[in-house]
C-alpha cells in the first residue's frame, strides 16, 4: 500500500542521454507515472491515461516484481567507498596530461653512474611522467573521489543514494533486494536502483551496515 503525500517531481529521475527507449521525460503506463535514466527508476501511482510516444517504452512494472513481498525498514548506508586502483583519468601516474619522463624512461628510478645504486629520479619527482598535477587525484595517484556507497552490503553510486534522500523518509526493502537491485519505498511512491555490486566480504543479505 503506498501512502498518500505531496506531490514528487519525478524529472531528476529522467534522463538527457541517448538510449533505446525515450527517458527524457516522465511516462504514464498501467496505472503508474514512471521516471528513469535505466539505473534507476521511480513511479507514483496515477489515475491518467498510458502514455502514447512515438518513441518506444520498456515495460516498466517489470522492474517491480518482487516489491511486494518485501518488508521495509529505515534506510542506512556505510562510508563511501573509494575506486580500488589507478586514478581513471591519469592511470595512476600523478599528473595529467603527461609524458614519459626521459631521465628515468617511466621507471621513477636512475641508477648512479659511479656506484650503479638506484635512486629516485630527481627529474619527475619518483612519478615517471611529467606534467600538470593531476585535478582528479591530486598527484596522489590514486582516487579521491568515492565510487560506492555501501547499503547493507550492497554497493550503489553515490549519486543515486543522493537522489533517493532527496524523496521524503526513504525506507528499504529487506529481504526482497538482489545483488543487481535495490528497492525502496517513500510516501506517495517506491522505486528501485541498480547496484554496482555487493561488497566482497559480505555474504549475507541480512547484515546490517556498520
Amino acid at each position: 500500500m503506498i501512502a498518500e503525500s505531496a506531490p514528487i517531481d519525478l524529472q531528476p529521475y529522467c534522463s538527457t542521454d541517448i538510449h533505446r527507449y525515450d527517458f527524457s521525460k516522465p511516462f504514464v503506463q498501467r496505472g503508474w507515472r514512471y521516471a528513469t535514466d535505466a539505473c534507476i527508476c521511480v513511479r507514483v501511482p496515477t489515475i491518467e491515461p498510458d502514455t502514447v510516444s512515438e518513441s518506444r517504452l520498456p515495460k516498466a512494472d517489470e522492474i517491480f516484481q518482487g516489491i511486494h513481498k518485501s518488508t521495509f525498514e529505515p534506510w542506512s548506508e556505510s562510508p563511501l567507498l573509494l575506486t580500488p586502483g589507478p586514478c581513471v583519468v591519469c592511470s595512476g601516474h600523478g599528473v595529467f596530461p603527461s609524458e614519459r619522463c626521459q631521465q628515468c624512461d617511466g621507471c621513477r628510478r636512475v641508477l648512479l653512474v659511479r656506484t650503479r645504486e638506484p635512486r629516485t629520479c630527481q627529474v619527475c619527482e619518483g612519478k615517471g611522467w611529467l606534467g600538470p598535477v593531476c585535478f582528479n587525484c591530486e598527484g596522489t595517484e590514486q582516487p579521491l573521489l568515492p565510487y560506492a556507497q555501501e547499503v547493507r552490503g550492497i554497493l550503489v553510486s553515490p549519486r543515486y543514494v543522493r537522489l533517493i534522500h532527496t524523496l521524503p523518509t526513504p525506507l528499504l526493502a529487506c529481504p526482497g533486494w538482489s545483488d543487481r537491485m535495490l528497492y525502496f519505498r517513500f510516501p506517495g511512491g517506491e522505486g528501485a536502483v541498480m547496484t554496482i555490486g555487493r561488497r566482497p566480504d559480505c555474504t549475507g543479505a541480512e547484515g546490517s551496515s556498520s
